[in-house]
């Protein structure tokens, strides 16, 4: 995320990296969430560590840890007051040997043009509208799905499909289409209406050979310390009381 100087080049056939560069101090994640630039800022501040963001949906960050090209995976597929499901799909996914690291929970939910006038969820999918869906596989489709609990008869239509929270309210923004889930934050800095559909529970996901390691024990630490439980907590729709707590994805 952003424009980085690249750590080094391919030429002829080798690698060649700079000589600044220090992979033992470089923290590669693979997750959604917009503010993570908040914890980059943590990590250097506090261990001197570079944080590496890639902007991927919930399975598809967990494929990436799968696949051993991320030390980190975010994930959003649980709700707030039905606990285990974050857990339940890194066990789907990756199997029993990983660690949850709670981040923050966050409101997720419909971004609306202002001119429509809509106050509720049941009028928004009542109502013939252009929509910005997100991919199979991310939290917020996961979200979609449950607002409109698998009906055949979804008025309207799906216009586009976003890759990400700040895409679907481009979308809208634009006016494309009209309507779509993400994140409160994203909708109230774009300046739409949002109504919320639930509360999110926000993990990151490592493996536990990595527990010993220095930069998740950093990462640990930044997530649990007061200043980024603060700032994190002050942006619209997120709340940082679990922040920091620990849980196995072998364990219910």
């Amino acid at each position: 995320m952003g424009t980085r100087a690249a750590d080094g080049r391919h030429h002829g056939g080798r690698f060649e990296f700079h000589p600044q560069v220090d992979a033992d101090q470089t923290l590669v994640m693979a997750g959604c969430d917009p503010a993570v630039a908040l914890l980059g800022r943590e990590l250097a501040r506090t261990a001197q560590a570079r944080l590496l963001p890639l902007i991927r949906s919930s399975r598809d960050a967990l494929e990436l840890l799968r696949r051993k090209l991320v030390h980190v995976a975010g994930l959003h597929l649980q709700d707030h007051n039905a606990p285990g499901t974050n857990a339940n799909a890194v066990r789907e996914l990756l199997g029993p040997h990983y660690t949850l690291l709670r981040v923050a929970c966050w409101q997720e939910g419909l971004a609306l043009t202002p001119r429509l006038g809509i106050r509720t969820i049941r009028s928004a999918t009542s109502t013939k509208l252009r929509w910005v869906v997100r991919e199979k596989g991310s939290g917020a489709r996961a979200c979609l799905d449950t607002i409109f609990r698998g009906r055949r008869d979804v008025p309207g239509r799906f216009a586009h499909v976003a890759t990400d929270h700040a895409g679907v309210v481009e979308t809208i923004r634009t006016g494309f289409a009209q309507v779509g889930v993400c994140i409160r934050l994203c909708a109230v800095e774009a300046g739409l209406d949002f109504l919320t559909a639930r509360e999110e529970d926000y993990d990151l996901c490592f493996h536990n050979d990595l527990q010993s390691d220095p930069r998740i024990a950093a990462l640990i630490g930044a997530i649990r310390s007061r200043a980024l439980r603060q700032s994190v907590g002050g942006l619209p729709g997120y709340h940082t009381r679990e922040a920091g707590e620990l849980v196995l994805s072998g364990r219910t």
